[in-house]
């Protein structure tokens, strides 16, 4: 459903438009229904726990995305970094705060946060981002082939991201010139 779409990019008011108007246009359809309303529960859960830290965070985040997209990219990462400090659970600002890590010069702590995402039970889509942060702070801290090992691994599953397709593409390239890679991996991921 639209909504699912919708809550899942932290556009909470119009996920809750699009389940009311899912469930208002298939009165018959059960699985339309019931995936209605679990957007719809979502969002009254959290509009109950608004001054939770996780709400916080999520709105933050929801801040960060918009900002993102409208090209602000350092507000976008202010707004995550304090995702983060408010809920330092929220794997999503911890992959910000690794990257505000690797920003300062400091890769050691972008590693530790970086793998904290990808050994935890996170969204499986933060995945390709905690690789190429890993990538990076290994890079800055000298391990060259486990970096290059990295990129690779998200160059041929970024789940559907190109643009982290081209930037461990061209990581890939900075760190071993003689590699030739093809449009895209065999079986696309």
């Amino acid at each position: 459903l639209l909504a699912e779409a919708l809550l899942g990019d932290l556009r909470f008011a119009e996920a809750r438009e699009a389940a009311l108007g899912a469930r208002s246009s298939a009165p018959g359809t059960p699985w339309v229904t019931e995936r209605a309303e679990r957007v719809l529960a979502r969002g009254l859960e959290l509009e109950r726990r608004a001054g939770s830290p996780e709400a916080l965070a999520l709105a933050r985040l929801a801040q960060a995305r918009r900002l993102r997209e409208q090209g602000d990219e350092a507000s976008a990462e202010a707004a995550c970094r304090r995702a983060f400090e408010s809920h330092p659970r929220s794997d999503e600002g911890r992959l910000c705060a690794a990257r505000e890590s690797l920003r300062q010069g400091r890769p050691a702590a972008a590693r530790e946060l970086a793998r904290a995402v990808l050994g935890g039970e996170g969204e499986p889509w933060l995945q390709p981002f905690a690789r190429l942060v890993l990538a990076r702070a290994l890079e800055a801290e000298g391990a060259r082939a486990r970096a290059l090992e990295l990129y690779r691994r998200v160059w041929e599953e970024p789940l559907g991201r190109e643009a982290l397709r081209a930037e461990a593409a061209q990581a890939i390239r900075r760190l071993a010139p003689a590699t030739t890679l093809p449009d895209a991996p065999p079986l696309e991921r």
